[in-house]
């Protein structure tokens, strides 16, 4: 029990001290040696713990990661919910509105690395992580949309749309985060951002079904 302790302890230092060291450096300017010595241990108890350093690096940001990936498939599968009972007009996009504060809170809550994974990540397995999570989005608009199509007989937006409209609501984080590192301003920013978002996505359905 008490190996398995220091075990823990050393690896929750390597943690902490690659966490500084990346948000200070970046991924691909951070030194192991460095992130070892601050953490008190040895190069050979780095690699006891941790395989390489983009094996420490996903320990540092995957968590926030993780959880930002289930709260944006949270949301898809309320969507999609919310479209099968047919409630998705008349929430007035309620659902919307929580999830991008749920969404932002989130992103708030973990700044220093999530700006490090917009600005220093090059060269590490989540270098592409706004793809990724784009990727995500998308499948899941044209899910929602393809839903709702089916049931109205509507044209559903195509994929070039979709695509745009996605990187459209991550570039509004993606601007905030950049430009406000104040939460609390920024969550009073977002309501006309996702109303303004809101109003373009009528304007597109309502041209689709002329």
């Amino acid at each position: 029990k008490r190996g398995e302790c220091v075990n823990s302890n050393a690896r929750e230092k390597l943690v902490a001290s690659a966490r500084d060291e990346f948000i200070e450096k970046g991924y691909q300017a951070a030194s192991l040696r460095n992130i070892c010595k601050n953490a008190g241990v040895t190069t050979g108890a780095l690699y006891f713990f941790f395989d390489n350093k983009a094996d420490l690096f996903s320990a540092v940001v995957g968590p926030v990661v993780d959880d930002l990936f289930k709260i944006c498939n949270e949301h898809i599968r309320l969507e999609i919910e919310g479209a099968k009972l047919d409630r998705h007009m008349d929430d007035d996009m309620a659902d919307d509105r929580y999830a991008a504060v749920m969404i932002l809170h989130h992103l708030y809550c973990h700044y220093d690395v999530v700006m490090l994974l917009l600005t220093k990540a090059y060269g590490s397995p989540y270098e592409n992580l706004m793809g990724e999570l784009a990727d995500i989005l998308e499948q899941g608009l044209k899910a929602v949309t393809a839903y709702q199509t089916s049931l109205t007989g509507e044209k559903c937006p195509d994929d070039f749309i979709l695509h745009w409209i996605v990187h459209q609501q991550l570039d509004a984080y993606i601007h905030l985060l950049t430009h406000e590192p104040d939460e609390k301003k920024a969550m009073e920013y977002l309501p006309s951002m996702v109303e303004y978002m809101q109003a373009g996505w009528y304007a597109i359905t309502k041209t689709e079904m002329m």
